[in-house]
């Protein structure tokens, strides 16, 4: 791990160079400590697929609004940026975006494309026609958060007049260089796109997770948590779709659950849901595909579940082991 006491340009390069894989700027915070050490410890349990935590300091502190309706999404985007020493306000769709950018002043905008009520493209053109309007001279940038899978999205995100598009699932480098490039010369758009996932991957490889946030095991548990409240919810929803024969409405239910998957790493449980919503698009029944997902989320249920601690038996007793003598019924 490389220390510096202050955040020089070329130290991350200089790490590197050196062979450390870990950089933080002193004074270090003890939570960040631990995060890197616990990336560190990851990584080698991850088959040696080190992730450095993010490093360098950003060069002014920048005010984001996220609008994105998956719970695990904002958690995650939130807890990213905040670390970063940026400032963030969350909404849930397009139209408290457009309401909340009437009232306060943002360096930057994170857009999910697919949204209810309604979606990051759409937000994306009323926001620019108020804009072309009032007469503004400033033009508040927009970052969509698009799903690689679906084709043509970062066409249609550029013409609505978005400025940029990050990929999900979203990766905190990716995240991080998307916002503070809007604050740079270097704000060209440029596509972030997250390797295919292996056939034979993992239910869910917690510490493979673990160093994909960077080593902050608390987020981690935290996107956990939120997953198990809000999935049960997004199955029923699956299920009641598809028994209805609802296209759209299952479309719908698998990207919302494709969201939270591919940000918690569920390879498998990502690319079920995956499968379902083109199944969706396309108009087909996918009963198979629903299938599929239903197996994939039980098996992640299995693996996240915690694990029960073993009963305790006090020192000397013997009601653990000896058997009950049963006694013969009186007449």
């Amino acid at each position: 791990m490389f220390l510096t006491s202050a955040a020089q340009p070329g130290d991350a390069a200089k790490a590197r160079r050196l062979g450390r894989t870990a950089h933080l700027t002193k004074p270090v915070k003890q939570s960040d400590l631990m995060d890197a050490i616990l990336a560190l410890i990851g990584a080698q349990a991850a088959h040696g697929a080190a992730v450095a935590p993010i490093s360098g300091a950003p060069q002014r502190r920048l005010r984001v609004l996220v609008a994105e309706d998956n719970a695990v999404n904002r958690r995650f985007v939130a807890r990213v940026l905040e670390k970063r020493g940026h400032s963030v306000t969350a909404t849930v769709n397009g139209r408290d975006a457009i309401d909340t950018l009437g009232r306060e002043q943002f360096d930057v905008v994170l857009m999910d494309v697919q949204m209810p009520e309604l979606d990051g493209l759409s937000a994306t053109v009323i926001i620019r026609q108020r804009e072309r309007a009032a007469g503004q001279n400033q033009h508040v940038p927009i970052i969509a958060m698009t799903a690689h899978a679906m084709s043509g999205d970062r066409e249609r995100c550029l013409a609505s007049g978005m400025d940029d598009y990050i990929s999900k699932p979203l990766h905190p480098q990716d995240l991080v260089n998307a916002v503070e490039r809007t604050n740079t010369a270097d704000s060209a758009p440029r596509s972030s796109e997250p390797a295919d996932a292996s056939g034979g991957a993992a239910v869910f490889d917690r510490a493979a997770a673990q160093v994909r946030l960077g080593g902050d095991a608390r987020l981690l548990r935290e996107l956990i948590v939120l997953y198990r409240a809000e999935s049960p919810l997004l199955r029923r929803a699956v299920r009641k779709a598809a028994a209805g024969g609802n296209a759209d409405a299952l479309r719908r239910a698998a990207h919302a659950l494709k969201g939270s998957l591919g940000t918690l790493g569920a390879t498998r449980a990502f690319d079920a849901a995956t499968a379902l919503e083109r199944a969706a698009r396309s108009g087909t029944s996918g009963s198979s595909e629903v299938d599929r997902l239903e197996r994939e989320m039980i098996a992640l249920d299995r693996a996240l579940a915690p694990a029960r601690p073993r009963p305790k038996i006090r020192k000397g007793s013997t009601h653990a082991t000896r058997p009950r003598q049963r006694h013969p019924r009186r007449r």
